[in-house]
Formats: structure tokens, sequence, C-alpha cells
């Protein structure tokens, strides 16, 4: 997954700030780019000083996974995919990759889990293989 471009539409995610997090952070979003069939969205959230990746999180219909790449306050390498269903939604500008839910994740795994966001249907029946199976 090329973290410049947005998996489902290919287009540059648009780049968020806030008074907050301006010194410590860079966030991309591209959402509801596939409205009206599916709900969608990608973040990107990067450390301001060396531009490293910290996390990716991407939102399909009702899946919502973090792609966890650095911690961001430790700086370790931490490559790990956690699964949520059904979310409350999003804080546009905050750091935390994680959503608003009252549910716990549905799956979680030390891996990146690779996904073909440019087909949509295989990746919910890829999904809902991955969270009836955890």
């Amino acid at each position: 997954m090329d973290p410049t471009e947005c998996p489902f539409c290919g287009k540059a995610p648009t780049f968020y700030t806030d008074d907050a997090h301006k010194d410590f952070f860079l966030l991309y979003n591209c959402r509801g780019c596939q409205l009206p069939k599916h709900k969608t969205l990608y973040r990107v959230l990067y450390d301001k000083h060396d531009l490293t990746l910290l996390s990716i999180s991407v939102e399909v219909d009702p899946y919502y996974l973090v792609y966890k790449f650095v911690d961001h306050q430790t700086h370790n390498t931490d490559y790990s995919t956690t699964i949520f269903k059904d979310i409350i939604g999003v804080l546009n500008f905050d750091a935390d990759p994680r959503p608003l839910t009252f549910k716990k994740p549905v799956c979680s795994v030390d891996y990146v889990i690779q996904l073909p966001f440019d087909d949509i249907p295989l990746v919910l029946r890829k999904l809902d293989v991955y969270t009836v199976l955890s």
C-alpha cells in the first residue's frame, strides 16, 4: 500500500492539521471517495520531524483497520493490524489512529494485512473471514 495515494480512488489524500498537533504530526485524509456505494476513509499519520510513517487507518463500510508501523510515543517499530467493526466515528484531527467505539477490536495481528482495496467487495469478504476466524 502506497501511503501517498488513497487505495480506493488513487488520489493524494488531503492535508489536515489543528493547533494541538501541528508541531508534531502530519495527517492526511481521503474521506468518502467511494460514496454512495461504499463508506470509505483513508488516514495517514506521519511524524512531522523525521517524516516517519506512523500509521494508516482505513474504513470500508462496517470495518475500520489500523495499520501501525511505528509507535508514535516510543518510536519503536510496531508492525500490526487491528480490525474494528461498527465504529461510532473518527476524530478528524486526532493523532490517535483508533476510532471512537464502545467495542473491543474484532481482530488484532502482529503483521500488516495486505488487502486489494481496489476491489471493495473482495476486501469485505476477506475481512469477514478474518473476523469470523478470530
